[in-house]
């Protein structure tokens, strides 16, 4: 059950389920939406600065924000995104990594113009299997109140 904003203070932490995220789906997102040369085609990756296939920065960030809807950090109770701040790529993302997402709470405050609302800022990871950090940012929402 998703926790009303008063059942939120620093340090409450969700983590989401795993997930596979392969070379077909780091290709067919970077066609769409960011087809540099190292996010669409291995071959020429072997010529970039990494080496290899790698998953857009802009990939990652949205791995986060559906890692964060379906582990109802981001749905229901969290009803409107304020903004992302501190978004930072880590290290690359490559095929066939299983990552999850953790949302920890950063700090919590009643809404000043939305009294059935709290502000509620989140501190969100990528990590791969290893435990090591891909992405992060920090998520600010407006989250309900009890009524």
């Amino acid at each position: 059950m998703q926790p009303w904003f008063e059942d939120l203070a620093p340090g409450y932490s969700v983590t989401s389920l795993p997930r596979l995220v392969t070379e077909d789906e780091i290709v067919a997102f970077a066609r769409l939406w960011d087809p540099q040369p190292f996010h669409i085609d291995a071959g020429a990756a072997k010529d970039s600065a990494f080496g290899q296939l790698v998953a857009s920065g802009t990939h990652m960030h949205a791995l986060m924000m559906r890692l964060g809807y379906d582990a109802d950090v981001l749905r229901g109770k969290s009803e409107i995104g304020l903004g992302v701040d501190e978004m930072r790529f880590l290290q690359p993302l490559v095929p066939d990594t299983t990552i999850t997402a953790r949302f920890t709470v950063l700090s919590t405050r009643a809404s000043a113009r939305r009294p059935t609302h709290g502000v509620v800022r989140w501190q969100a990871s990528l990590l791969d299997g290893h435990g090591t950090a891909l992405f992060s940012a920090v998520v600010a929402v407006l989250h309900r109140r009890r009524p």
